[in-house]
């Protein structure tokens, strides 16, 4: 997505969190971990190399997708943190999209008026759980 100048973050995150990539922005992003893991091997221990990037907040972390085929997780999203690595969040982007709906529905992600999204945590990692099993990211 195509974000104005100056507009803040909060006005932005489409999850609550995450601004997500266009094609050209995540092919950039993901071009840039090659070359750091390229140059640092242990990099690829906290963003393994067939991790493809669909988000950001802006300040480091990404939003990926597991695309290593024959992995346990094939498919699965994960949020990268900085220093902290990769935690999953969901077993697929269809089942991570159908978290925010419920999250929506059930108002632990709302949009004000003004067009700032807001995220009550405690019903977020509730309904997060519930939906996704086996997944660290909400626990």
């Amino acid at each position: 997505m195509s974000v104005p100048a100056g507009t803040l973050l909060q006005y932005t995150w489409l999850d609550g969190t995450f601004c997500y990539l266009g094609v050209e922005e995540a092919s950039l992003d993901y071009e840039m971990s090659s070359r750091t893991r390229e140059q640092d091997h242990s990099f690829e221990n906290y963003w393994p190399s067939a991790f493809i990037p669909i988000g950001t907040p802006g300040e480091g972390s990404r939003l990926l997708v597991n695309s290593l085929e024959g992995s346990a997780t094939y498919g699965s999203v994960y949020e990268l943190t900085y220093v902290e690595g990769v935690s999953r969040i969901s077993a697929s982007l269809s089942q991570y999209f159908e978290t925010l709906n419920a999250c929506i529905a059930n108002g632990a992600l709302t949009v004000t008026e003004d067009g700032e999204v807001c995220i009550e945590f405690d019903g977020f990692r509730s309904i997060g759980r519930r939906m996704n099993p086996g997944c660290d990211y909400f626990d």
